[in-house]
């Protein structure tokens, strides 16, 4: 369990929800309040997520939970759980404005060659500004030209071992 009264999250990409998700049961297991912002441009439609079967692969989910986080409203803070407010925007990363500020952001965007603008420099800066003092920023990609960016952005970065099928991921700390 963190120090922190409450965690803010940003996640930019909401994708399959499947950080959303996990996020929200380990608020729940260890009673940390997490407030949860997710970005998403192109949201899956409900037969896209309903094919997913996330809540059968991931233990202690059940479909009434997976359900509801899809099925939530966007734009508007929702109570999802006693410990789990969710907010999904509709928007574009790279032009949306929050008026939030986070201490863990999940970088899940597509690839740098699916979506460049969003692997700059410039974008990099942005989310910069909108962490808290020593917010970490996680991603897959461990691209030189990632590192480059994040570093220029002010970030200190290390890699870390990935997950199952993924040798590698990038932590990236705010000074």
């Amino acid at each position: 369990k963190c120090e922190l009264a409450e965690v803010s999250v940003l996640e930019i990409g909401f994708g399959t929800g499947l950080n959303a998700l996990l996020t929200k049961k380990v608020s729940e297991k260890t009673g940390q309040k997490v407030r949860y912002y997710s970005i998403e441009k192109y949201p899956l439609k409900k037969e896209e997520w309903q094919h997913l079967n996330y809540q059968y692969q991931v233990s202690d989910v059940s479909e009434k939970e997976w359900y509801e986080l899809h099925s939530s409203e966007w734009n508007q803070w929702l109570n999802i759980s006693e410990n789990f407010i969710l907010y999904k925007n509709s928007g574009d990363a790279t032009s949306v404005e929050i008026d939030e500020s986070f201490d863990l952001v999940y970088y899940d965007a597509f690839s740098p060659e699916a979506q460049p603008e969003l692997w700059t420099e410039k974008q990099f800066k942005k989310i910069y500004n909108e962490m808290n003092p020593l917010g970490i920023l996680m991603t897959y990609s461990v691209k030189g030209s990632v590192k480059r960016a994040l570093k220029s952005a002010g970030f200190t970065i290390s890699k870390l071992p990935g997950p199952k099928g993924k040798r590698e991921i990038l932590k990236a700390q705010k000074a």
